[in-house]
């Protein structure tokens, strides 16, 4: 198989393994996945990391569970904009609050 055509790289946000990877059009639909792999995403999807200084204190694991509950959905829904396709606040998502402050754990990737 020869592939011939290649994405524009400069529009993609790079995501590790375990990050957590968000659909940030029309949150309702509760799109999330914790990623097996590397890759790269496009500007309609979030990727969340835990920052380093937190990782050895919560897991990914974790974070996809709490990311993907109901009770985030209800609060992403709450800030989304847009009627017909809502997008997700990203800035909302660094100030959810849980057990821990997830905006300080996590680093959206919003660039």
């Amino acid at each position: 198989m020869d592939a011939t055509y290649l994405p524009n790289t400069t529009r993609l946000t790079a995501f590790r393994e375990h990050d957590i990877l968000l659909g940030n059009i029309r949150p309702y639909l509760q799109k999330v996945w914790r990623a097996t792999h590397a890759g790269g995403c496009s500007g309609d999807v979030l990727a969340v990391r835990i920052r380093d200084e937190w990782f050895g204190s919560i897991t990914s694991m974790y974070l996809y569970y709490l990311l993907s509950s109901d009770r985030f959905f209800a609060y992403n829904m709450q800030h989304a904009q847009g009627a017909k396709m809502p997008r997700g606040s990203k800035s909302a998502l660094l100030n959810v609050r849980s057990s821990a402050v997830l905006g300080e754990i996590v680093t959206a990737s919003c660039y």
